[in-house]
């Protein structure tokens, strides 16, 4: 009997190491399995990266999506997935940052590359990734997803951001109301290391309507100035911009032959006799002269977009400064209605709407 029991122990004992050694020996080809698997993964994503940088666009997204269904933790495979999604080619070449790129999917990758770790690998990628996730959002209309991820970009990377700098203040301007927030991190973007001077004048632009919201009319004039400097002849919208500014603070100082001679600068532009009756019937307003700004404004509501806007607030504020009540509210009143009917308001638009409904008692 204790026999018997020595030899059933004995044939466990030896069921027991043969199981053993059946579990190592998978362990060690498991073990051997992703060992290969990770570097096919990796084979795969430097052959992606080495079609990237020949501009084949077709095989890099071949090898790196290859890469990544090997081993989904691969961050610069994404990053670069991203970088073919912001390119389109033309018959000209590679083109990056186009309107008809493919954010939506760009999102997707850089999100993926951060995810994974992209700033452990390479402090350069991992700003590109910030620039490119935030311009991305943008493009998608995801303002503040984009803003986010652009002041995050600003905090790891504060001397290399003005584009991040700029696109905040714009969207700081142009859509959520923080009008000193936009100047105070727009004003560093000059002293940025990655700034390309040729766009410089567009956030001298947007300087010079800031100011001249808060009424710094000195501090706009000056923004105006370098504006019109840095941008070396070009007259495209900022340069209106400014021009219009320049324009409205020479009404505040009631010489309006010089703001009329500032807006003949841009006769260039379409469509510029409506806009720059509009933008001159406001700085005969801001000179105290009403009867001539209404005047001036007549005939001028054709044009569309934000001067449309600016003749209305004239036919309104003039005619309420005229003593012409019912007139006003009426303004006020077509002012708010076509304007509820945008989807972002600028600074001067949240304004004057403010300012509307206290009037009409809102």
């Amino acid at each position: 009997m204790f026999f018997q029991i020595h030899m059933e122990n004995e044939r466990k004992n030896k069921k027991i190491i043969w199981v053993g050694i059946g579990i190592a020996i998978l362990a060690v080809l498991l073990a051997s399995f992703f060992v290969v698997k990770g570097y096919i993964a990796s084979s795969y994503l430097q052959k992606g990266v080495e079609y990237f940088l020949k501009d084949d666009f077709t095989n890099a997204r071949l090898y790196l999506k290859k890469s990544v269904e090997l081993n989904q933790r691969l961050p610069e495979a994404y990053f670069y997935l991203g970088q073919i999604s912001i390119a389109v080619e033309t018959d000209g070449g590679i083109v990056y940052y186009l309107p008809e790129a493919d954010y939506a999917n760009a999102v997707t990758y850089y999100e993926k590359a951060l995810e994974y770790g992209i700033e452990k690998k390479d402090t350069d990628t991992h700003r590109r990734t910030l620039n490119n996730l935030g311009f991305s959002y943008r493009q998608i209309g995801e303002y503040e997803k984009g803003d986010a991820v652009y002041l995050k970009k600003i905090e790891l990377f504060p001397d290399l951001s003005f584009n991040a700098r700029y696109f905040v203040a714009v969207d700081y301007f142009e859509r959520f109301n923080k009008p000193q927030d936009a100047i105070d991190l727009l004003l560093p973007a000059f002293d940025s290391r990655d700034g390309q001077e040729r766009y410089y004048y567009r956030g001298y632009s947007l300087l010079s309507q800031l100011f001249y919201f808060l009424k710094d009319y000195d501090n706009a004039w000056k923004y105006s100035e370098l504006a019109l400097r840095a941008s070396n002849g070009k007259v495209d919208r900022f340069i209106y911009i400014v021009r219009g500014v320049r324009a409205i603070i020479y009404g505040y100082k009631k010489d309006f032959t010089s703001a009329e001679a500032e807006l003949e600068k841009i006769s260039k532009l379409s469509n510029p006799k409506d806009g720059a009756n509009c933008i001159f019937a406001t700085a005969l307003l801001e000179g105290g002269d009403p009867v001539r700004a209404v005047m001036r404004a007549e005939g001028a509501l054709g044009v569309e977009g934000d001067l449309r806007f600016a003749c209305l607030f004239v036919f309104a504020e003039g005619n309420a400064k005229l003593g012409n009540k019912s007139e006003a509210d009426n303004f006020m009143r077509s002012y708010l209605k076509e304007t509820d009917e945008m989807p972002e308001h600028t600074i001067f638009i949240l304004r004057n709407r403010d300012d509307f409904k206290r009037a009409l008692g809102r």
